[in-house]
Parts: C-alpha cells; structure tokens; sequence
C-alpha cells in the first residue's frame, strides 16, 4: 500500500469535515421546511403564519451557509476523485461510514420518540420525528449510492461504524423489551387483583404497546445495520460485538432461569407472592433476545469468519462455561448456607423455614451449569490431547543446512556448488 503524506491526509480530512458539516445544517434546514409543510398538510396541528414565516427565514438563513460551503468543498473533493487512490481513501470512506451510522442512530431515536408521542397521547404532534425520519433517509441513501460507486481499501470503517449501531440499537432493544416484561408482569398481577391496572399513571396496556413497538423499531435498526456489514464476516470487531452480547445474553438467561425457579416455587406455594413469579420476566426476555440473535450469528459466522468451525463451537461453549463456573460456586454455597439453615429449624427450631426450598432452587441450575462447565473443560483437553498427538517434527530444509554449513566453515563454496549440482532438485 503506498505512503500517503500528512498534507494529503489533512487534506482529504479537511474537505470532508467541511462538507460533512454543510451536509448537516442543510439537514436541519429541510427538516424544518419539511415540517412546516407537513403541519400545513394537517399531519399535525395547523401553525400560524408567524411560525411559518419564522421557519422559512431559519431554514433559507441556514441554506444561505450550508449550500455555498458545501458546493466548493464537494467540487474539490470530486476533482481529486479522479485519482483512484483518492476514491478508495480510508478518509473519504470513513467520513461516509460516519454519515451512514449517524443516519442510523437518527432514524432509531426519532422512531422511537415517535412512536411514544403516537401512542401516548391522544393529540400528538408526529411531524417533528417524521421530518427527521425523512431527511436523514434521503442523507442515507445519497451516502450509500456514494460509498458504494468506489470499493473502499479496507472494510474496517464500515464494520466499526455498524458495531457502533448494532450495540446502540441492541441495547434500546433490551431496554424496552424488559420494560415489555415488567408491563406484561404488571398485567399478571393485575388479573391476580395484586395490583390495579394503572401504573405510574399511565395504564399498564399502553406502556406494553408502547415498549413493545419501540423495541420493533430498535430491531428494525439493528438490523439495516446487519444488513450493512453482512459480508465481512471475519472483522474482529463484528466478532467482538457477537461475543460480548452473546456472554451477556447467557448471564442474563442464567440469573432469569434460577430466579423464575424461585419464584414459581413461591407463587406455587402462596398465589400472592405473585411479583416473586414475575420478577424474573425481565431478565429471562433480555436474555432469549440476546442469545438467540447473537448466538445464531456466531453459528451463522461458523467456519466462516477465519477461524476453524471448532474455534466457533468454543467461543458457543464458553460463556455458558465461565456463568457454569460462577454459578457453581455461588449456587453450591448458597444451597449449602439453605441446607445447613434448615438443619437448624429441625434441630432447635430456628432458621428460615424456606431453606430446604432455597437449597433446591441454587441446587438445580448450579448443578446443571456445572455439567456444562465440566463438558466444555473436557472437549478443550480433548482438542489439546488431538493436537500434541498430530504435531510432528518438521525436518529442516536441506538448502537452509547447507547454507547453515558454508557459513560455519564446515563446507567450502565449491563443495556447496558441487553438493547443488549433484542432488538440486533434491533441496
């Protein structure tokens, strides 16, 4: 790859910074305009004409800065677009990347402020959001149409930029998607008459719709921006992010599943401990969200992502591994701490009266990790056991040794010529 000179870095940064920020309050002018025209159409409340007035001056004041200053720097930068080095730059192609992500991120919060605004309240003024909503497509796709008309010199700024994205928009997702539950637990109760069907003043019905239609939208991000980078499969960072969600996703799966055992025991034996049941919905949802999108990606990755399928299968089998191991010792202890308290209750009749309960609750999943945790420590020694059982010694290259010969002393140069001419076909 050829050496690029600070001047033209600097450059090339300079141009693109500019035309970035001209991009950018030429955005904010069309949303305003496009809002004003939207309001006018009766998608929202009807403004007055000083507010029409007042939007149309900060839009045409905005432009007035944004066109000029965004014109000249884009005739430079498409006359050094001549150069295929300069269509290529990782400069150009991360600015662009940085558009396409930012595109992104605008198109998940105002969907999801969108979508709180519509469903709660009756007299909602959508128009802000879907301004945004539109503006920021149109940015997308002219940043889309332009990175794709000249291949980048590596993929790195696309597949951070999306890891950025994908994180961001996961984590809304698990957001709401646990708030769903707790709504969605909230109804439980409510049908149990533990709780009425208001809450913190708003009815439990709308905060489910509401969380659960904002967790769609996330999905819907996260997922334009798996569309993204779905080529380049063997990035550190895409492999990076599926491991990191993946091993957060099992914790959560684990610490859901022990603590929904506990709780049904409890709702089973006294049907008003109904939050002891329902407290666990949370977790056990952002866990299924998250194992289930990310370990199907590592499973999709498999062999595909520049390492060995087994190394795929490894990186499956060691997060549930290290949460087994955790598990172990924290579930072992504390069914030890429940057993020896029940000990006591039928001894001298002190202690919890629940600890033979509490025992079985840590036992279970402790026990069953730990089989998980015991596999994935056996298949690891078998590879290694495969792999010290496959090494071989391999010979030293016979040029390389005569070489080694004639530089020692032990051969003269002409017993080396004579050595080549005789078996050469044979080093």
């Amino acid at each position: 790859m050829p050496t690029v000179s600070r001047a033209t870095l600097y450059r090339r940064f300079y141009l693109y910074a500019a035309l970035s920020i001209a991009v950018a309050s030429a955005s904010v002018a069309a949303a305003v305009l496009l809002r004003t025209v939207l309001q006018v159409a009766g998608l929202g409340p009807r403004p007055l004409d000083a507010d029409v007035s007042r939007a149309v001056s900060l839009s045409a004041a905005i432009l007035a800065f944004a066109v000029p200053v965004g014109a000249v720097h884009l005739v430079f930068i498409l006359r050094g677009m001549r150069d295929p080095a300069e269509r290529g730059s990782a400069t150009r192609h991360g600015f662009l990347s940085l558009w396409i992500a930012v595109v992104l991120l605008a198109e998940l919060f105002s969907g999801v402020s969108l979508v709180n605004v519509v469903v709660q309240s009756q007299n909602a003024d959508p128009t802000p959001q879907l301004a945004l909503m539109v503006v920021a497509a149109l940015v997308g796709t002219i940043a889309l149409s332009w990175a794709a008309r000249t291949p980048p010199e590596s993929p790195r700024a696309r597949v951070r930029a999306a890891a950025i994205v994908l994180l961001v928009a996961m984590l809304v997702a698990v957001a709401f998607l646990g708030n769903a539950a707790s709504a969605a637990g909230d109804l439980y109760a409510s049908a149990a008459g533990v709780r009425p069907q208001a809450a913190f003043g708003q009815p439990v019905e709308r905060t489910l719709r509401t969380a659960l239609l904002s967790a769609g939208v996330a999905l819907v991000v996260w997922a334009a921006a798996f569309a993204w980078q779905w080529r380049w499969r063997a990035m550190r960072d895409r492999l990076a992010y599926g491991l990191a969600l993946y091993g957060a996703g099992v914790l959560a799966l684990a610490v859901g599943v022990a603590l929904e055992i506990s709780g049904a025991i409890r709702h089973g034996r006294d049907p008003r401990e109904v939050f002891a049941f329902t407290g666990a919905w949370p977790a056990l949802a952002v866990g299924v969200l998250l194992v289930s999108i990310h370990g199907g990606l590592l499973l999709a990755d498999r062999g595909r992502n520049g390492h060995p399928a087994v190394v795929g299968t490894r990186f499956l089998l060691a997060f549930p591994a290290l949460v087994g191991l955790g598990a172990l010792i924290a579930g072992l202890s504390n069914a030890w701490r429940a057993a020896v308290e029940g000990g006591l209750v039928t001894l001298a009749g002190t202690g919890d009266a629940e600890s033979g309960r509490d025992a079985l609750v840590w036992a279970a999943p402790a026990v069953l990790l730990a089989v998980v945790f015991v596999t994935h420590l056996w298949l690891l020694l078998r590879d290694q056991r495969r792999t010290r059982a496959a090494e071989r010694v391999v010979e030293a290259d016979a040029l390389v040794a005569l070489l080694e010969d004639v530089r020692a002393g032990r051969r003269s140069v002409a017993e080396a010529a004579n050595t080549l001419r005789a078996g050469g076909a044979s080093l």
